[in-house]
């Protein structure tokens, strides 16, 4: 009878063991084949952006780029799966995944040594990517892919930035149009030169950056899109307006910058009176310390009025600093008819400006000063005819200085490029920001810096205080 029991409840055991066993075996089975599943999807289904920074994600602009692609584009990515950027790889993964027309092949450089050699003689160093269209090709080095600042504890450079986006949908955009815009500097009046980021991030718009001397050419050439006027030293002459406005009355684009200084600029405040405006000599300083920085009410936190010329920086997260500022007046006298006058960039009410800047004796505000609020960045558009001709004007070349804009995690030169691309075919021109690596700075205005020095050095330690009392209180009377 035992022997009976014992068989049966090792009958029963053995039974729900092979259950088990089973039921573990085809769940181990289904895990496999989700797994091989997923892994056949595309990079846009199987990876999920965590991200801050969305690293491994494309922008809208990048998919407006390859919505629009009717070209086959090839990705030759010169690494190996065991040095390959793993940002990168995933980067291109991603553009394969969206579009149909993008292919990305790998070329180890160990085992095509001369693969590079046929689009270029240059050396292309490992991770740079070669893009291919029709009989058209562009190197994206890897060096271009990084923004870099040097570690002064090791004194190497580290990254800062991805800008992998950015430089590979430029190149399809690149490939694949035949016309791209040509943004002329003025030269011959002492004028500053754009700054080295700067400049790349106009050319990486696809925008080409090139000198005119309007003394020895005959006029703006007609590939003009934009003529950038970058701090004047010195006045233009009568020639150069008559030539300017010829440019300006075929629908041209310019960009004027002017800093402060005594020096007397008649024929350039005759271009500015065209458009309906100058600029006043004085600079302007703000009342209202949340509206200016580093405890210097001339270093201006202006509001960005929202535009088209400030799509992209006019959200509220976005701030822009312009130091020494002039205010932009709208020209009473002036023929108004035809021009639309739009500020971007725009003091408070309690702001005021000042003149003779170099004798000036207080930051306080005084009966003299000419009250706000004050446009210190203006667009001007003139309708003339069947053609329409932008200016902007800034009453600063400090929007334009690398450290400024350093200050302001990039704000200054968003909102330029915002301009130049509005100025320009926005869809022949890429504007993608890097993708940070690392913090950004925490901009903050003077006055709320002082409460949180308030807070943090007085409020909390008494609050702490107040409870360490309490307790303390309740406690002595048990």
């Amino acid at each position: 009878m035992k022997d009976n029991v014992a068989k049966e409840t090792k009958k029963r055991f053995l039974k729900k063991g092979s259950y088990s066993f089973a039921l573990c075996v085809i769940v181990f089975a289904i895990v496999v084949a989700v797994n091989v599943f997923a892994s056949q999807l595309p990079a846009s289904v199987n990876q999920v952006d965590i991200s801050q920074q969305k690293l491994y994600s494309l922008t809208d602009q990048t998919k407006a780029v390859l919505d629009n692609l009717q070209e086959d584009v090839t990705f030759y990515f010169i690494a190996s799966s065991a040095t390959a950027d793993d940002i990168l790889q995933k980067t291109l993964n991603q553009y394969e995944a969206y579009c149909s027309h993008i292919k990305v092949e790998m070329k180890d450089p160990d085992v095509n040594p001369l693969f590079t050699k046929e689009y270029t003689e240059e050396t292309v160093k490992e991770n740079s990517v070669i893009v291919v269209c029709g009989e058209n090709s562009k190197v994206v080095a890897y060096a271009d892919m990084y923004e870099q600042t040097v570690d002064y504890t090791t004194y190497q450079p580290v990254p800062t930035a991805f800008d992998g986006e950015g430089q590979l949908t430029s190149a399809i955009t690149m490939l694949t149009n035949d016309n791209l815009p040509v943004m002329y500097t003025l030269t011959g009046h002492e004028e500053l030169p754009l700054s080295a980021s700067l400049k790349k991030m106009v050319e990486k718009s696809n925008i080409s950056v090139k000198d005119l001397s309007l003394l020895t050419s005959e006029s703006v050439p007609e590939d003009c899109e934009v003529l950038m006027i970058l701090s004047p030293a010195s006045d233009l002459s009568a020639d150069d307006v008559e030539k300017i406005t010829a440019y300006m009355e075929k629908g041209g684009n310019v960009i004027v910058a002017l800093y402060y200084n005594d020096t007397a600029m008649p024929n350039m405040d005759k271009l500015l009176s065209e458009y309906g405006v100058g600029v006043d000599k004085s600079v302007v300083l703000e009342e209202d310390a949340n509206l200016y920085a580093y405890q210097n009410p001339m270093y201006l936190v202006p509001t960005i009025k929202a535009t088209d010329y400030t799509s992209d920086v006019s959200d509220g997260n976005t701030f822009v600093l312009t130091p020494i500022m002039q205010p932009i007046m709208q020209l009473a006298s002036s023929d108004q008819s035809g021009l639309e006058i739009i500020p971007l960039l725009v003091t408070s009410g309690t702001s005021y400006a000042k003149k003779d800047v170099a004798n000036m004796q207080t930051y306080v505000k005084e009966s003299a000063d000419e009250l706000g609020p004050f446009s210190v960045m203006t667009v001007i558009e003139k309708s003339m005819d069947a053609t329409v001709s932008t200016m902007a004007v800034i009453g600063s070349e400090s929007v334009f200085d690398e450290q400024v804009n350093s200050m302001v995690s990039g704000g200054n030169y968003r909102l330029i490029m915002n301009v130049i691309s509005q100025m320009c075919d926005f869809e022949q021109t890429i504007s993608i920001a890097a993708k940070s690596l690392s913090y950004e700075n925490l901009n903050i205005t003077t006055q709320t810096a002082i409460l949180w020095r308030n807070i943090t050095m007085f409020v909390i330690p008494i609050l702490f205080l107040a409870i360490g009392g309490v307790i303390w209180f309740k406690r002595r009377r048990r």
